[in-house]
């Protein structure tokens, strides 16, 4: 037993300058958590149980390392190994990617300096998969995503139509005084920048604040524990919210530019005899809109999925399909105002013998000057669609989430590492956890890696065993797995 203050004397078992060296011992180490991540699960490196009976482990400081032993014996072979430790917390979605990148470069760049250089971990394995079920999960988000941005750039646009309509008297004045286009816009632009303005500077904080107070509602509870939701306002946010004021910008001065583009003609003119068809209608955009949303609508179907990609290029999301469901919904909606004012006059025509004067005034007035009533008829198609799109996905969405459970657990429960022992037949192992209350069926599967072949040309892949006769009774098993059922493949 060693103490402190003891000599320890030692030799190599190599051929080297020096034959003979000692050592003063000036501590005992003893790991008070071996548990720490300071040790990196892996005690036996310091043991001297993996390395001999005649081996003994002495931790000196690096200088006396590299300036004392590495002097007297300078044929020692020496292993080098670094623990590197991360914090997992300030790994996420955005810079997930670059860390997975950054490990590999790093062993890229080991291995050009010191060939026989290893790197051990499985961060890279763990990133790689979380890049692909963020790839798979923020398609149909940001889809969603989209359509909320349509729909509030089009709330826009539609509430700046109005009250461009209910000043279009003032603006044809104007322009009768000698009012110039840029100049008529230059005042509407003023007030979206004002208004925008605002909504950049106090958007990300007000959305802030009611992304935190979502962790005291009933949804949010099992994540947040009652607490608020932790938040941080990046720069990201604040570009968001620049390119959202530019969006609601440009949303704001279309109709301002039709609008001031009318004189004083134009404007009585559109008083007496209001257009029935809006330029979507004249240049048939609507049915275009349809015809592309059809064919990128098949070719989803077709793939059953939004990403693409793979063979030599990156797997991604297909910015093209993913706004095709957006395109077709807003096509159809358009179409169904092209048929508005159309089913207004029938509609007008059959209350008119039945109905009393203020319901077919109302009525001929509606299909006189539809389009007050198609912009509000539109906003509400698209959220109504919206909802049916975000209540359909949120049921698919945790339909995804469990199967995707159930397929990496393979059944309710499955339990692993149980030591194998001849003396103990499978026969008494199904028996055992079969006698379990609430356990109606039970299946034994053992897993390990084997070989086909041969010295160097042996290739080695897993091998799964499974009872055929009880698995289909306790395996999860989808019907789009084969073509044929489960009992049957077994």
């Amino acid at each position: 037993v060693l103490n402190p203050g003891d000599t320890v004397k030692f030799s190599p078992y190599w051929d080297d300058v020096t034959k003979n060296g000692s050592a003063i011992v000036t501590g005992i180490i003893k790991p008070i958590d071996p548990q720490d991540e300071y040790w990196a699960g892996n005690l036996e490196s310091f043991s001297t149980a993996s390395r001999g009976k005649n081996t003994l482990v002495l931790f000196v400081p690096e200088q006396t390392f590299f300036d004392g032993v590495a002097s007297i014996f300078p044929r020692m072979l020496t292993d080098f190994t670094w623990n590197l430790y991360i914090t997992p917390g300030r790994i996420n979605a955005t810079n997930a990617t670059a860390a997975r990148e950054g490990i590999e470069n790093l062993r890229q760049f080991f291995a050009s300096i010191h060939p026989s250089t290893r790197q051990i971990t499985t961060l890279v394995t763990l990133l790689k998969d979380y890049e692909t079920r963020l790839l798979f999960s923020g398609g149909p988000l940001l889809l969603i995503v989209v359509q909320v941005t349509a729909i509030v750039l089009y709330y826009i646009v539609m509430v700046g139509s109005i009250l461009v309509d209910r000043q279009r008297g003032e603006i044809a004045l104007m322009r009768s005084r000698g009012a110039s286009l840029p100049q008529i816009l230059t005042l509407y632009a003023l007030e979206g920048l004002m208004l925008c303005g605002v909504a950049f500077v106090l958007g990300p904080i007000v959305a802030s604040l009611g992304i935190a107070l979502l962790g005291k509602t009933p949804p949010f509870i099992p994540l947040s524990g009652g607490d608020y939701l932790p938040i941080l306002i990046s720069p990201e946010a604040f570009l968001m919210a620049g390119v959202g004021a530019i969006l609601a910008m440009g949303a704001l001065l279309i109709p301002a530019y039709g609008g001031a583009k009318r004189g004083l003609v134009e404007h009585g003119r559109g008083v007496s005899r209001p257009e029935q068809a809006g330029w979507y209608q004249r240049y048939y955009v609507d049915l275009f809109l349809v015809a592309i949303g059809g064919v990128l609508y098949w070719e989803i179907a077709q793939r059953g999925s939004l990403v693409g990609g793979g063979l030599f290029g990156p797997i991604e999301v297909d910015q093209l399909l993913l706004i095709g469901p957006a395109l077709f919904v807003v096509g159809v909606s358009l179409v169904f105002l092209r048929l508005f004012p159309l089913l207004l006059k029938i509609i007008g025509r059959v209350v008119e013998t039945r109905g009393g004067v203020s319901v077919t005034m109302a009525l001929w007035q509606m299909s006189r000057n539809p389009g007050h009533y198609t912009r509000l008829v539109l906003l509400m198609m698209l959220a109504a669609s919206l909802g049916v799109f975000a209540a359909s996905f949120g049921g698919t969405l945790e339909k995804s989430y469990r199967e995707r459970a159930l397929y990496a657990a393979g059944a309710d429960i499955r339990l692993v590492g149980i030591p194998h022992r001849d003396s103990n037949p499978k026969t008494q192992l199904v028996a055992s956890y079969a006698s379990v209350p609430g356990v109606s069926n039970v299946s034994i599967a053992h897993r390990k890696k084997a070989s086909l072949g041969t010295g160097g040309i042996a290739q080695e892949f897993d091998l799964l065993a499974v009872d055929h006769k009880s698995i289909a009774q306790v395996l999860w098993y989808r019907n789009d797995f084969s073509s044929e059922p489960l009992n049957e493949v077994a």
